[in-house]
């Protein structure tokens, strides 16, 4: 191997080392300070793009997420309003039967009627509950999951006195013969029962309450669902994106020491080019 002045192979040699090194130490340093493998697209183009594309799926179901529980609470708020129909309903009947005694004075029976009037009146209110502006009552597509077709179609039974037939059900529980007329009747020699107004008007409510609980456990089964899909989706990002802290630490020390030593060498190589000029004394 000869001695030149001009160019150093192993100099340069251990130049082009280090400045690998330094870019590979620099890469583990931002990859440790990040804690993420792929910093940029040029770390890996390929784990990059299906990474976006989990990204973006995740985004869309927790969007989805956000729209059940917006969605559900409208269903519990058409729950709760059945419920309460319901319980006023059984207490209209509570009237009725009160009215139909003959024990039950005239004036008595003003006073039930007064409380009758209230009861339809709020039965009314109920009917038009809203949720941000938008009545609960009515037929809606809920956006359930991130493609287009991913919707649940759902009907909640609206209703008022009238639509349940009871709209004139505090004149008549003022009256002992009318009162008597909302109230089931039991024919003994047939053996069948005529349903009242009351009880066709709490088998309406009952009825409708039952399909909402159905759409509140399906929404249930969907957000249990869309969670486990969020899980795994990040679970699968993650595996691409985030760094191996373990794995990348022994490549930061590996890297560390192979530059340290390539820049001993590469001082040692310079060193080396000055022993030219004791061949010129």
């Amino acid at each position: 191997m000869i001695n030149a002045i001009n160019s150093s192979y192993q100099s340069l040699h251990s130049a082009d080392l280090m400045n690998k090194y330094t870019s590979n130490l620099n890469s583990s340093m931002t990859r440790l300070t990040s804690g993420m493998r792929i910093n940029s697209a040029a770390d890996d183009p390929s784990a990059m793009a299906a990474s976006q594309r989990i990204r973006d799926r995740i985004g869309g179901l927790e969007q989805a997420t956000e729209n059940v529980q917006n969605d559900s609470t409208i269903l519990k708020m058409a729950d709760n309003a059945y419920t309460n129909v319901g319980n006023l309903i059984t207490k209209l009947r509570e009237l009725a039967v009160k009215s139909a005694d003959d024990g039950t004075e005239a004036t008595e029976r003003a006073t039930l009627k007064d409380e009758a009037t209230q009861i339809l009146a709020q039965i009314d209110s109920y009917a038009n509950l809203k949720y941000n502006d938008r009545a609960i009552f009515g037929t809606f597509n809920f956006q359930i999951g991130p493609e287009a077709n991913n919707y649940m179609n759902v009907q909640t039974q609206n209703f008022t006195a009238k639509d349940l037939g009871i709209e004139a059900a505090d004149t008549k529980i003022g009256v002992q013969a009318d009162a008597k007329g909302l109230l089931d009747s039991f024919d003994v020699a047939a053996g069948t029962v005529t349903k009242g107004a009351l009880t066709t008007a709490l088998d309406t409510i009952i009825t409708a309450q039952q399909k909402v609980g159905a759409y509140e456990n399906t929404m249930g089964f969907i957000s249990d669902d869309i969670n486990t899909q969020v899980t795994n989706l990040q679970a699968a990002d993650s595996n691409l994106r985030d760094v191996d802290v373990a794995k990348e630490m022994t490549s930061y020390v590996r890297n560390s020491v192979l530059l340290q030593t390539s820049q001993l060498i590469l001082a040692q190589h310079n060193q080396n080019a000055f022993s030219v000029l004791n061949l010129l004394k």
